[in-house]
């Protein structure tokens, strides 16, 4: 498997405990001149070279970037350059009736062109943009899929969490390291959060080697939230979540499996991979785990 990418930060420790890099934050308003979407930065402040990763929140993106915030941090200490995407922002003002997803995937490219631009020497980290990552939560899955499948170069690897698609139906023809995970509580309950048939396992399905599954014990949907709107899942009972006793560990190891396949796939680090093939080196117990990387 040669998917390495030369010249980036590889962090050698630990992935399921905070990175060693200080994390800087930066709002992309609207305000600004031709932005297409309202972005959160999450970036390292030591110099060097950084693989960015593009996250979709759920609900078809409509989820603010703002409600994972713990998750992007950790994820950016591990040396990666990551920008929360708004599909709608401000989500109060925003009339859903109004939507039309394929002007969400054109603008999720636009984003990304206009983010080339706006962050050339704008920071200490430098992104290496032909190292970009596709990442996304939940129906946010969809709009990222899409973006695969519509350009085949869009991405160098993509993460799918407890990912939700109408359209994840047929083989995507393209050879991408892939990241497709699950947690139990998804598929439970009501409403479910997660549709048997067209989530992780699906998405595993119609990508090629190389490949990881993961799906995660005794944890729900709403658990990678940061605290404040994980409470606001958990009283609504909008999806079966876990109580909040393990809730923090938990956004650890999600970043953790993220930086891990990432590490180990774009960037050549073999031991990264044991992280989350070998289950000794996994913190939560998983249901299933499967793998293909011999291609």
């Amino acid at each position: 498997m040669e998917f390495s990418c030369k010249g980036v930060f590889v962090d050698k420790g630990d992935p399921y405990k905070p990175g060693p890099l200080t994390v800087g934050q930066l709002t992309l308003s609207k305000t600004l001149q031709g932005v297409p979407m309202h972005t959160v930065a999450f970036f390292p402040l030591q110099e060097g070279e950084y693989p960015p990763v593009l996250f979709v929140g759920g609900l078809d993106g409509l989820i603010p970037a703002e409600m994972y915030m713990d998750v992007q941090t950790l994820l950016a200490s591990h040396g990666f350059v990551v920008f929360g995407v708004d599909i709608k922002f401000p989500l109060l003002q925003y009339d859903v009736s109004e939507r039309d997803v394929g002007d969400d995937v054109k603008s999720l490219f636009n984003q990304l062109d206009w983010l080339r631009g706006y962050m050339e020497n704008r920071t200490e980290a430098r992104i290496a943009w032909n190292s970009t990552v596709l990442a996304c939560h939940s129906a946010g899955c969809d709009a990222t899929l899409k973006m695969i499948q519509q350009n085949h170069t869009v991405a160098k690897a993509s993460v799918f969490l407890e990912p939700f698609s109408n359209v994840a139906t047929e083989q995507v023809d393209v050879k991408i390291p892939v990241l497709s995970y699950g947690t139990q509580l998804s598929e439970e309950g009501f409403p479910q959060c997660a549709v048997a048939g067209k989530d992780w396992k699906q998405f595993y399905n119609i990508f090629s080697c190389p490949r990881v599954l993961m799906e995660a014990k005794g944890f729900g949907h709403c658990d990678i939230l940061d605290p404040i709107p994980w409470q606001a899942c958990h009283d609504i009972h909008f999806c079966t979540t876990t109580n909040n006793t393990r809730n923090a560990d938990y956004r650890k190891f999600v970043q953790g499996a993220m930086s891990a396949f990432l590490a180990g796939t774009l960037e050549g680090d073999t031991d990264a991979l044991t992280y989350i093939l070998n289950t000794t080196r996994v913190p939560v117990d998983l249901l299933d785990l499967r793998h293909d990387l011999e291609c």
